[in-house]
């Protein structure tokens, strides 16, 4: 593959996370590289631009996390960010 060439169809990534509760066995949510996840998101889309076109990172405005396993509940509301380890451009 050429270096130019891009591994997606579309430079862009859809996050579903799903409202379930404490449950094993069941899926979460959903990553959908290289397009919008049609199945499970409505047709009001936001948009986060990437702090560098060399990582995933993005800005989460809202984020609630629940780990069951260590039963914490953790809220915030604060200006985090995420990077994935992803290395290559989109």
């Amino acid at each position: 593959m050429d270096r130019g060439e891009s591994l997606l169809d579309e430079p862009i990534f859809t996050v579903w996370l799903a409202r379930r509760g404490p449950q094993d066995g069941v899926p979460g949510g959903q990553f959908t590289y290289g397009g919008l996840d049609t199945e499970h998101c409505g047709p009001i889309i936001a948009y986060e631009k990437l702090s560098s076109p060399t990582y995933f990172q993005f800005k989460v405005k809202e984020n609630f996390i629940f780990t069951h396993l260590v039963t914490v509940l953790v809220t915030d509301w604060g200006d985090w960010s995420r990077k994935t380890d992803k290395k290559e451009n989109f």
